[in-house]
């Protein structure tokens, strides 16, 4: 092999030399010269420990090279699946008529008979194969509805029956391939989740002309209800408990401050009032069940939402200033008089928030009405005060 390489790279350093191109020719001389003076048996470093250190790291360890194997047969396996699914679908491109749909409906239905059939089998590489194949698929299809979203003359029967094709494969993932580590398992039940919503989203845009907006509102609605409460409960999905309450809590978060700004841009005030009473519930029952005080900050503040877009008065008007700074506060307040919370600290939230909401639209009614009568000012500050006094005696209480 020593003596094949050199020859190699005479050859090579020859034809450059004979076509002219001098530092291709210096190049493999060089390295000629490099692989002649270090393994032949002149090499004047006779002994292993005499090496220079540096040679001895760039080693490759077998243990670290082992354990690179399963890696990179894994990314293997996904890339080759990733080509062959764009290959096939350029392919089918190149006709008039649509054979990539037909493809993978017949691979599809094959690799299903499959899998299950050789299930019992209990194989690595068994699940490994499947698991690539049935996420590029997915992955496929998911940049399909959001492609034929603004396009729907391309969905066909045949593309209605891959896509459900595609989630079932998803579901079998997670229920059937147990060689997958559960944190890897955790982000595939995420990534069916998202899968879940798309879909839903695709085929109802499909089905109905409803605003595209308000139809994603209300699916991560009702998927955050649901799923948060009763998907954990099912029998395959009960190790995904965590992972599932904490996702559906996030996007409940997003849609709520989504639906905020909509209701301050007049975007279908109705269906956008609606979301937020059913989400003001949906953040209750969280924050009873699980003492959330992200969810009862929501609350307070969708709360503070909805009053100001509603009874926001003339703010040039000292009367209306007043009613409009003062009245809901105080009740809400008072509201904690007569009913227990049930935890400690919900009280110095209702209390403290409500105080600062009321500071903040004093400040915003003198700078707006440029109304600097010192009386007028005492008199808001009087009934600032009066808030203060109040949350003081109900705090005071429960120490």
């Amino acid at each position: 092999m020593y003596i094949f390489f050199l020859i190699i790279n005479i050859i090579f350093s020859s034809i450059f030399y004979i076509f002219s191109q001098a530092i291709e020719s210096v190049i493999f001389l060089i390295l000629w010269f490099i692989l002649f003076i270090y393994f032949s048996p002149f090499y004047f470093w006779k002994k292993d420990e005499d090496k220079p250190k540096i040679l001895t790291k760039l080693t490759l360890k077998k243990e670290n090279f082992v354990k690179m194997i399963p890696k990179i047969q894994k990314a293997s396996y996904f890339i080759a699946f990733l080509f062959f699914y764009m290959s096939l679908y350029w392919i089918s491109y190149s006709f008039e008529w649509n054979l990539f749909s037909i493809f993978t409906l017949i691979i599809s239905l094959a690799l299903t008979w499959i899998f299950f059939h050789r299930l019992k089998e209990d194989k690595n590489i068994i699940f490994l194969l499947f698991r690539s194949n049935f996420l590029v698929f997915s992955i496929l299809y998911f940049i399909f509805f959001i492609i034929y979203l603004f396009d729907f003359s391309k969905v066909d029967i045949i593309f209605f029956f891959n896509s459900f094709l595609s989630l079932f494969w998803l579901f079998s993932i997670l229920v059937f391939d147990r060689k997958y580590p559960i944190f890897k398992k955790n982000m595939i039940y995420i990534y069916l989740l998202f899968y879940i919503l798309i879909f839903t989203f695709f085929y109802l845009s499909f089905l109905f002309n409803i605003p595209n907006t308000i139809l994603f509102l209300y699916i991560w609605m009702i998927y955050s209800i649901v799923f948060f409460e009763y998907m954990p409960k099912i029998k395959h999905f009960a190790e995904f408990m965590e992972i599932s309450k904490y996702f559906w809590t996030i996007l409940n978060y997003i849609v709520i401050i989504t639906a905020m700004i909509l209701l301050f841009l007049d975007y279908n005030l109705s269906e956008v009032i609606t979301i937020l009473i059913i989400w003001l519930i949906f953040n209750l029952y969280i924050h009873v069940k699980f003492q959330n005080y992200i969810s009862y900050s929501l609350i307070l503040l969708t709360s503070a939402f909805l009053y100001i877009k509603f009874f926001w008065l003339d703010h040039t008007n000292l009367i209306s200033a007043i009613l409009f700074i003062f009245v809901f506060p105080i009740i809400l307040m008072l509201y904690s008089f007569l009913v227990k919370m049930k935890y400690f600290y919900d009280n110095y939230f209702l209390h403290y928030f409500w105080i600062i909401f009321s500071l903040i639209w004093i400040i915003y009614y003198i700078v707006m009405s440029r109304d600097f009568d010192i009386l007028h000012i005492s008199i808001l500050l009087l009934l600032e005060s009066m808030l203060f006094f109040t949350s003081f005696v109900k705090l005071k209480k429960q120490w």
